[in-house]
Formats: structure tokens, C-alpha cells, sequence
């Protein structure tokens, strides 16, 4: 389970990473919005993770 809570980050990660690369957004802006993106997709992550061992 924890293995693909990892991989499902990973990919998601990776997705916003391409999509922002093909905008060719500032790089401030890219480092600021990946840094919000990635720390945001990790605590949801965690949360529904930490549910679903809750509910098991």
C-alpha cells in the first residue's frame, strides 16, 4: 500500500512538472508553485492514507 501512495505521488508530481514545463512558466514562479504543489500533494496524500488505515 505504502509503495503505491509513493507511486501515485510520484506520477502526480511528474504530471505538474511536465505540464508547467510546457506553460514555460518564470522560474521563480516555477520553483514556488512545485515547491506549494509537491508539500500540498504529500499532506493530502498522508490524510488519505491515514484514513484509510483508520478505516481498515
Amino acid at each position: 500500500m505504502k509503495v503505491f501512495h509513493f507511486l501515485f505521488n510520484f506520477v502526480l508530481i511528474t504530471a505538474i512538472l511536465i505540464i508547467m514545463t510546457s506553460l514555460n512558466l518564470d522560474k521563480f514562479v516555477y520553483y514556488v508553485v512545485t515547491g506549494l504543489l509537491i508539500s500540498l500533494t504529500v499532506y493530502i496524500g498522508h490524510l488519505a492514507f491515514h484514513n484509510k488505515k483508520l478505516e481498515d
